[in-house]
């Protein structure tokens, strides 16, 4: 059996070794993996393409009165059920944007009708692989019967089966007025999340119906009462997306890649994955459609990176869009030479992922900032220096302090961020905050710093900053506004972090002299505050991230073993999906030696 995950680590290396920075090819780098994870090979290209193009009509499409001399439309779509007969007649002639698309990007092109409400002639090429004329209406009964979905998905994977044995990547399709009602609904059903996650009102022609469309759906969906995923398809699902389904399966089985497109046939790989899990292994996401409940269900699949073409208009268009994307990153995989070959320096030290770098805290040990250095060069990228003054102590570093610290960043390529003293009072009168903090700056900025972490007001477990809320903003916009006067520093390099207050009290503060943030995850833990929407408004404007436990009893600043792991695979999933990668660092904001070493144990694993 293939040791997909050694294959993976291999792969990964080779990328960090080519010449060129790491990560600067973006998405070629990331499509490069995923093609290695699914062909499980080095050797990884795209051979032969092929498109499978499959349609139906749907039921609940129909007009409401089909009988009266000038029959309304249906509930759900504005559009009649003859476009898609013409639609496929107009890709078969190879006059469609699919068409053009694959005929560009040297893909191959068949149609399946699997239920067209008026069937095709022989010699328009398209297939016949009928199963009925159309689905019933799912807003009322199932959309089809269990034999039907069997017959469906078995059409799906012949057409799989008689593709090329030269081809190895596979695209699906899919025209029928309504699909989109009976994929999201289908989704709805399978995962129990709300109608409304997966509902887009649309563009403006489609918003006169947006109202009466969301009704009927979820009057249909509030009648369900399956349990399975084939009991949802049975119930919602359209011949188009059971052929797609079962196309998807049989790929699978065939090893085959599998670009996935947008909604609809997003709807088709989470009912395969339902009951054939071992699809997901050969799945890959191409473009971000910009239909919303493409997201949501992209976020159900566990898919997070792909390209924005803000494209939402089926038929396998953006899949097949994405193909030459794929060859350009199949190229550069196999012929980049390394920085060995090239005869080419390099600058860059391997980190634990290349999307990120680790970093943690210079009180690892007990000892001074230069010992920690030492000890942690090797074990991170970058070096928190938690640095504070008081009239009792200060731990400020001196000029040789200085030297030796930009030494070791030299010699074992590692950055540093700056905690700046964290007792300051910026929301006051006083100029104690803004004379320490601009010292600390400017001692330290020729330092290869990656963020200087502020805060606005010294570490307290309150709800609020001051009693004054505006006064404090003013004060703190006024002060914050004179250190980057004194220092000169890039604005967004200076982030505030969140503590225990709500943060929206320092967003005025960050808008008004565009700072930048750290995300303290471990206080949104233990203060009640996450949530995927606040973190991806953050990660806009951070570079700085800080991890750590929180314990049963509400300490924080722990391990990460001591975390319910649900906690930290919510946040993983939230970062990969928000973060612009290789612009943070993620520090393991911990205080103890064995912290550390567990807490990095937990991050491979996870990561892993």
């Amino acid at each position: 059996m293939t040791d997909i995950h050694s294959i993976l680590q291999t792969a990964r290396d080779r990328l960090f070794l080519q010449a060129k920075i790491p990560g600067a090819l973006g998405m070629l780098e990331t499509f490069a993996l995923e093609l290695v994870r699914t062909q499980r090979t080095l050797d990884i290209e795209i051979r032969e393409p092929n498109l499978i193009l499959c349609a139906a009509d749907h039921g609940a499409a129909a007009p409401v009165n089909a009988s009266d001399d000038k029959p309304t439309h249906s509930d759900i779509t504005l559009s009649s059920q003859d476009i898609t007969h013409s639609q496929c007649l107009n890709f078969a002639d190879g006059n469609g944007s699919c068409s053009i698309i694959c005929h560009e990007s040297k893909i191959e092109m068949s149609i399946l009708d699997l239920g067209v409400l008026k069937p095709f002639k022989e010699e328009t090429g398209i297939r016949n692989c009928r199963v009925a004329d159309g689905t019933s209406s799912f807003l009322a009964e199932d959309a089809m019967t269990s034999q039907q979905l069997d017959l469906a998905m078995s059409f799906g994977a012949s057409a799989v089966e008689a593709l090329p044995a030269e081809c190895n990547t596979v695209i699906f399709g899919e025209m029928g007025i309504g699909n989109s009602s009976s994929a999201i609904l289908t989704a709805a059903a399978i995962t129990g999340r709300p109608l409304s996650e997966y509902f887009d009102c649309g563009n403006l022609d489609g918003s006169s119906i947006s109202i009466r469309k969301f009704d009927a759906l979820s009057r249909a969906l509030s009648g369900y009462e399956g349990k399975t995923a084939r009991e949802a398809f049975i119930r919602f699902g359209g011949f188009e997306t059971a052929a797609i389904a079962g196309g998807m399966i049989k790929a699978a089985e065939k090893g085959m890649t599998i670009l996935l497109d947008g909604l609809i046939t997003a709807s088709s790989l989470l009912f395969a994955s339902k009951i054939h899990p071992e699809v997901m292994d050969f799945a890959i996401p191409t473009h971000c459609s910009s239909n919303l409940g493409f997201q949501a269900m992209a976020e159900d699949l566990g898919f997070h990176r792909m390209i924005g073409l803000d494209m939402c208009l089926g038929e396998g268009s953006g899949a097949a869009a994405v193909v030459p994307f794929l060859r350009q990153s199949c190229a550069l995989f196999r012929n980049l030479r390394t920085f060995n070959q090239a005869k080419v320096s390099c600058a860059y030290k391997r980190p634990l992922s290349d999307d990120f770098a680790i970093g943690t805290t210079s009180c690892i040990i007990p000892d001074d900032i230069i010992l920690n250095v030492r000890l942690l060069s090797s074990k991170v990228q970058d070096i928190e220096l938690v640095l504070f003054e008081s009239e009792v102590t200060s731990n400020l570093p001196n000029e040789a302090t200085l030297m030796a610290l930009s030494q070791y960043a030299k010699d074992n390529h590692i950055t540093y961020t700056v905690h700046l003293p964290y007792d300051v009072k910026m929301g006051t009168e006083s100029s104690i905050a803004v004379e320490q903090t601009a010292k600390t700056i400017n001692l330290t900025k020729g330092l290869p710093v990656h963020a200087f972490i502020l805060h606005l007001m010294p570490e307290k477990e309150i709800a609020y900053p001051a009693q004054d809320i505006p006064s404090w903003q003013k004060w703190c916009i006024r002060n914050v506004g004179e250190i980057l006067k004194r220092t000169g520093i890039p604005s967004r390099m200076l982030c505030v972090e969140n503590l225990s207050y709500d943060f929206s009290f320092a967003m005025p503060v960050i808008q008004a002299l565009n700072l930048g943030v750290t995300i303290d995850v471990g206080h949104l833990w233990k203060y009640g505050y996450y949530s995927t929407e606040l973190v991806k408004l953050m990660l806009t404007r951070s570079r700085v991230v800080h991890l750590h436990g929180v314990d049963d009893k509400g300490r924080d600043h722990v391990s990460l073993d001591k975390l319910d792991r649900k906690l930290l695979h919510r946040f993983l999933r939230d970062f990969a999906a928000f973060s612009k990668p290789r612009t943070h660092v993620l520090t393991l904001e911990v205080f103890s030696q064995s912290d550390l070493d567990t807490s990095l144990e937990v991050l491979k694993e996870e990561l892993s």
